[in-house]
């Protein structure tokens, strides 16, 4: 009976399992990915993000807003550069199905670009 009730419990436990997200562009200029924990649906990782071939990295705490669902992907990264105290980089990425929008926005220009998503 133990063996029984211990495998109920076991069976029934959410699995913490750790996945990712992984999109880019067409022109692979363009990308943003990081590791994902799918039963808590939290980042696990700090982000990469790769813009006009340059590639940058983001701890957690820059990413300020962030939701992850089974088809649908949202996160806004905030870049602060600590020489230039009037520079903000607003970074958006916006996924729905397979398919999304990555956005940077600075200086009051705002760059979008058409991305293809992996969601594990």
């Amino acid at each position: 009976m133990k063996l029984v009730i211990s495998l109920l419990m076991l069976m029934s436990a959410p699995a913490f399992a750790t996945g990712g997200f992984d999109c880019g562009d067409k022109a692979a200029k363009n990308s943003i990915g990081a590791a994902v924990s799918h039963g808590l649906g939290s980042l696990i990782s700090d982000v990469t993000v790769l813009k006009g071939g340059i590639e940058r990295k983001f701890k957690r705490d820059q990413v300020i807003q962030y939701k992850n669902t089974n088809n649908e992907l949202f996160a806004v990264i905030v870049d602060f550069d600590q020489s230039k105290p009037d520079f903000e980089e607003i970074i958006t990425l916006d996924v729905k199905g397979e398919r999304g929008k990555l956005s940077f926005e600075s200086d009051g220009k705002k760059e979008t670009f058409k991305v293809e998503c992996i969601l594990e």
